[in-house]
């Protein structure tokens, strides 16, 4: 009798841990772990208006999906090959709304080393497999590294994508206007792409406010994380403007420069900011045009307030006590919030 009862107790705690009360703004909110894996958990979307399934990455190359219901997963097959070194892998994974297609950003071993590239596909009927996928864009963004790939793939509502290109830890690059280094590029469905803005250093956060203007994040060096309001034909400034600091102390360039683009939101010490996202919705209205960004080195969610001229009025700290590198956030088309976690986890705030 004590063992039937000890394995119901054990059972309980571990229905229990899946869900967690936090209170924000005096209102509570539940996060509730929805699934969970062994790899980074890079990006996410959903395949269906109630969220019921969620397609996700993980970085080592495997692309899965999350059935909300039972708390599985499921593996879908047909996914590029990836250079899983260092920070490359599979990266993000958009449904496109209006196609339904896949869209998945990775980095590709090509001559020379390796890129940030964009591949398309369709998801089968029984969403075991992808199938007609094909590699639609490379970056010439080709270097030995394995770091600062991006990426990240968001769509606009006029049939354009638009996908952020790190600078592969070659900062120069970053003011070539013709190379692909430190850019966020505008894309048709079939890959054809135009350089949109240019000067960053590694973009892994990408997203519209509620009026469809594009935001960027970034992270600098040691300081010096950004989100800026993205503008075709515009320079982000990276090396030659910054608020970060060489990793052994000393400044990079200068603060400012008549003709590069101050950030609307910066950082010192860093935060880290992956992914990020404006919440339009209305489910959890204390949050109504909010911006929430993923932090790794930070450890949260952080969330910013503005008020109507754009200007902080609050930052704060969400989830600090689960000591998690966040990667991804996404609103979900029943409203409420979704986060991944470096650590495999996918997490739900309602």
């Amino acid at each position: 009798m004590k063992t039937f009862f000890l394995i119901i107790l054990l059972c309980l705690e571990s229905v229990f841990a899946q869900t967690k009360s936090y209170t924000v703004e005096g209102e509570k909110f539940t996060l509730e772990t929805l699934c969970a894996v062994k790899d980074v958990v890079w990006g996410l979307d959903f395949l269906s208006a109630s969220a019921d399934e969620i397609i996700f990455t993980e970085r080592g190359g495997k692309l899965s999906i999350c059935d909300v219901k039972n708390k599985s997963v499921r593996e879908v097959v047909g996914s590029p090959s990836v250079v899983a070194e260092g920070q490359g892998g599979l990266l993000d994974v958009l449904v496109h709304p209006k196609t339904k297609n896949i869209y998945l950003t990775f980095s590709e071993k090509v001559d020379g080393g390796a890129t940030t590239s964009l591949f398309r596909a369709e998801l089968a009927k029984d969403k075991k497999k992808l199938q007609n996928g094909a590699v639609i864009f490379r970056s010439n963004a080709v270097e030995k590294t394995d770091i600062h790939f991006g990426s990240r793939i968001v769509a606009d509502n006029s049939d354009y994508l638009f996908m952020s290109i790190g600078e592969r830890n070659k900062r120069d690059k970053a003011q070539v206007k013709d190379l692909h280094h430190g850019k966020i590029v505008r894309l048709t469905l079939d890959g054809k792409a135009e350089i949109w803005s240019m000067g960053h250093r590694n973009t892994q956060g990408l997203g519209f406010d509620g009026q469809g203007q594009l935001y960027n994040a970034e992270m600098g060096p040691r300081g010096g994380d950004e989100v800026n309001v993205i503008k075709k034909g515009l320079n982000y400034g990276w090396p030659i403007i910054t608020y970060g600091r060489e990793y052994y102390g000393p400044s990079i360039g200068e603060k400012s420069k008549p003709g590069l683009e101050q950030p609307l939101v910066k950082w010192v010490p860093s935060i880290s900011p992956s992914g990020m996202i404006f919440y339009t919705g209305d489910r959890l209205k204390k949050f109504k045009d909010n911006l929430f960004l993923a932090t790794l080195s930070g450890e949260h969610v952080h969330r910013v307030v503005f008020d109507k001229t754009m200007k902080v009025v609050k930052e704060e700290e969400l989830f600090t006590d689960l000591k998690e590198r966040f990667r991804q956030v996404k609103q979900g088309p029943d409203g409420a919030l979704y986060f991944s976690t470096d650590s495999g986890k996918i997490y739900k705030l309602y």
